[in-house]
């Protein structure tokens, strides 16, 4: 297939403000934060191009690429916010590449639960913003997260600075909204408590979007910190601290 069908295609499917195939947005949203001194014998692979990038709004727009691509037998690489440093964002010359940006918003924030729902591409500055509104925070926070998006975290399972206390990404989620390669869209359901998650979620959390597109997911939120205090400690020298 050439890329001026595939642009034609997708524009009647999405809309034309949807769909790009602009040699700037193909480079711009063509891989992830891996560079050539870190690909080594691969780096030749970071120079291969998607043929379009599509820029969904709603799950909707998830299942209609995504039978659209199955029945051409185009491959499809999500897209969240490019944070990773391995490389599994870097599309085949054939491929679509499958930006969530526009998909950031917040579905739902319940303080009684302590809960919260988004669409798979908010900024995770912005769903910890969002409860930051209703005095709660959330429980993943890792240097990324100004740039970084939910669903990138939920679907390579990231860890956080404050993993100590609340686990993985991946521990966090309650429930989800998937999109899987035929189109279908599934959820499973948010059990808060104890009963974090559900078998369900555990198919696509850290599976990087092989198995299904995450397009919401609802996420345990956290009280915010009555006092907080900070205690550094100090070694004469490396050997010293290690053994402590």
């Amino acid at each position: 297939m050439n890329s001026y069908s595939l642009e034609r295609d997708l524009v009647e499917l999405l809309g034309r403000g949807a769909v790009s195939t602009d040699e700037s947005d193909l480079r711009r949203y063509g891989g992830d934060a891996l560079g050539t001194f870190r690909a080594f014998r691969a780096s030749g692979r970071l120079n291969e191009r998607a043929m379009a990038v599509v820029w969904p709004r709603n799950a909707e727009d998830i299942s209609k690429s995504l039978v659209y691509a199955s029945r051409q037998s185009v491959p499809v690489v999500p897209y969240g916010g490019g944070t990773g440093i391995m490389g599994a964002a870097t599309p085949l010359d054939s491929a679509i590449i499958l930006n969530l940006g526009r998909m950031d918003r917040v579905v739902r924030v319940d303080t009684e639960s302590r809960t919260a729902t988004f669409q798979s591409g908010i900024l995770l500055k912005d769903a910890h913003r969002a409860l930051m509104a209703h005095d709660l925070r959330l429980g993943h926070d890792p240097w990324s997260r100004p740039i970084a998006t939910l669903g990138g975290a939920i679907s390579t399972n990231g860890v956080g600075y404050t993993a100590s206390g609340h686990g993985a990404m991946g521990d966090q989620v309650l429930g989800m909204q998937v999109v899987l390669g035929d189109g279908e869209i599934v959820e499973s359901r948010a059990v808060p408590g104890a009963f974090f998650g559900s078998a369900l979620n555990h198919i696509f959390i850290g599976t990087e979007g092989t198995l299904g597109v995450v397009s919401e997911a609802t996420v345990a939120a956290f009280p915010i910190p009555i006092s907080r205090s900070m205690v550094c400690f100090d070694f004469p020298e490396f050997d010293s601290g290690y053994e402590a």
